[in-house]
């Protein structure tokens, strides 16, 4: 995969995360309609934490195929999301923006290309 391949493959990761954030907040889909299952939460937060304690360091180690690795943290930033809004879980949310962090840290890291 090109550099230039990489950067377009983030750039949509980042635009499908914003509409689903749209999506939520214009009221498609009803916001924190699960927060009071309290149990249902700690399960999907448990889900959420190692999924990001796996998905990173592997994606970190696979960085020579970047397709790989951006559906790893594609995954950790829409599951993140999508939990937060479910919930109104701010564990989930912090996993969203480790995943984003490190999605933008490995498109900008310098590669072989």
């Amino acid at each position: 995969m090109k550099k230039s391949q990489i950067v377009i493959a983030t750039a949509l990761i980042v635009v499908v995360a914003m509409l689903e954030i749209l999506v939520f907040n214009i009221g498609v889909y009803p916001k924190f309609h699960l927060a009071g299952e309290e149990a249902m939460k700690y399960a999907f937060d448990v889900a959420g934490v190692v999924q990001t304690l796996v998905s990173i360091p592997l994606g970190m180690r696979l960085r020579n195929r970047p397709g790989v690795w951006l559906a790893l943290f594609a995954g950790v930033i829409h599951y993140g999301i999508l939990v937060f809004f479910l919930f109104n879980s701010a564990t989930t949310l912090a996993c969203a923006a480790i995943g984003a962090v490190a999605l933008l840290m490995l498109c900008v890291l310098p590669t072989n290309d």
